[in-house]
């Protein structure tokens, strides 16, 4: 016993329909090939259940015949191994690049090498120090002095402005990242909902995964994580190991957590937070261990010194006015951003205040400027302990030097952090990206079997067209 002869005529529209779904997600794929986040879709296609002949005569006739083609499902082309691997190439490239950005302003705060960065300033001091210890009784080149020192204490707290700036940069983006990573998350949330529904309904919510990875990819470049995925097509993201937050959870109400701005900072502390630009982020501005505070730092340390050793060394002289030396800067500011004239003994209202004489012996003492030679030539050249032996210049010059290092193996880890995410992004594309050339290919693929099915069709129709309108009228 045979199968009906209309089966012939639902195998050929089954081809028919199901190269038709095929050339619809052809159509789908080259309509997004530049849209960011897409993945690329199949129609995954499979043998429709065969018809089976149970009866008597079995072993006569035939059985499990072939019925046609169905559209298994439509299926999303990704790789969550690829994914995950991206992601970490994705939160280095972030970290590494907002190291970059803040290391080319605090080059640009320090403007050197300038006519107007610290350096030139200094320059300008101990030259026109030299000024008046050769001619000590010139009021000209005493009022020069005293503007080159207060243009250099001016220096000081400019760039220790600038560099507070920078690091500010670093905590109101810290705070920022905070709110994008909490935005990020609770749409992650909202996307699980929608997700696990169409899955209920037997649906495959491809678009909307995309647009969950395309969110995990940007939470990725803030913070690292990681993720899980349930039968549900739910995922559960979790940041950090030592003090485990979990920003996405579906099975708790309402699905996120928010994150504040200590959470940050107390995974930078234990070693949670190791990537994307919140991690360059408390490098940058923590106030212990931070790269921009540490640049502070030693500007802090060489202006507590150079203050000290040369308030020492001008009290040790006598000014114009025969009396003893005063303290050129304030004693009290210590550090680059207070650093400033002594307002008691301001040398630029009065430059007669300079002490640059060693000695006081009356009249024919004013052209005496040994103690600014002594200055220049044993106190300048001498090193500090507290700056590790070197001269004020040479640490000055050293701690420029490190920033410059530093801004340039920065770079170079940008560098290298971009060919990995170029990589990344390159396998990732392998798998899920659109080629125009594989989809036109596909389409000629799938216009041909289309035509094929649909050719079928009309045989078939043609076939049961002599059967039912032309058998049995021989002879009429």
């Amino acid at each position: 016993m045979y199968q009906s002869t209309f089966m012939g005529l639902n195998t050929a529209l089954r081809g028919v329909l199901a190269q038709q779904v095929a050339l619809d997600t052809t159509g789908h794929n080259i309509s997004n090939l530049s849209t960011e986040g897409y993945t690329r879709q199949r129609a995954e296609m499979t043998a429709s259940a065969p018809w089976s002949n149970p009866s008597a005569f079995t072993q006569t006739t035939p059985g499990q015949i072939g019925t046609g083609v169905e559209v298994l499902r439509i299926e999303r082309l990704r790789d969550q191994f690829i994914d995950q691997n991206a992601r970490g190439q994705f939160g280095r490239q972030a970290d590494a690049q907002a190291t970059v950005e803040q290391l080319h302003q605090v080059e640009a705060a320090l403007q050197e090498p300038g006519d107007t960065g610290l350096s030139k300033l200094f320059a300008n001091f101990w030259s026109s120090m030299d000024a008046v210890a050769s001619n000590a009784d010139n009021d000209s080149a005493r009022q020069a002095f005293a503007n080159a020192t207060s243009a250099l204490a001016q220096g000081f707290r400019q760039v220790s402005t600038d560099l507070g700036n920078v690091a500010m940069q670093s905590d109101l983006r810290l705070n920022q990242t905070v709110t994008d990573v909490n935005g990020i998350t609770q749409r992650i949330a909202a996307l699980n909902t929608e997700i696990h529904r169409a899955i209920d309904h037997s649906q495959q919510p491809n678009d909307l995964l995309d647009e969950r990875d395309k969110l995990m990819d940007d939470l990725s470049k803030l913070v690292n994580y990681t993720s899980t995925e349930n039968a549900f097509g739910e995922v559960t993201i979790t940041f950090g190991s030592a003090a485990p937050i979990a920003l996405v959870d579906p099975t708790v109400a309402p699905g996120s957590t928010a994150i504040t701005r200590a959470d940050l900072d107390t995974a930078f502390g234990n070693g949670d937070l190791t990537s994307g630009r919140a991690h360059a982020d408390e490098q940058l501005w923590d106030p212990t261990t931070g790269t921009i505070p540490g640049y502070i730092g030693k500007l802090d340390a060489l202006v507590a010194d150079f203050v000290s050793g040369v308030n020492t060394a001008h009290a040790a002289g006598f000014d114009l006015n025969g009396n003893p030396g005063g303290n050129i800067f304030n004693p009290a500011g210590t550090t680059a951003a207070t650093i400033s004239l002594d307002p008691a003994n301001n040398i630029v209202t009065n430059p007669r205040l300079v002490a640059a004489a060693s000695s006081w012996t009356g009249t024919g003492e004013p052209g005496n400027g040994t103690n600014l030679k002594t200055v220049l030539d044993t106190v300048r050249p001498g090193g500090n302990a507290a700056l590790g032996g070197q001269t004020w210049d040479s640490f000055y010059k050293s701690t420029v030097t490190t920033i410059g290092a530093d801004a340039q193996t920065a770079e170079s880890t940008l560098t290298n952090a971009d060919v990995l995410s170029d990589m990344a992004k390159s396998r990732r594309d392998q798998v899920s990206g659109v080629s125009m050339d594989e989809e036109m290919s596909n389409m000629l693929r799938f216009q041909h079997a289309y035509n094929a099915s649909a050719r079928v069709l009309t045989t078939m129709d043609e076939l049961l067209d002599t059967l039912i309108n032309r058998m049995g009228r021989v002879g009429l």
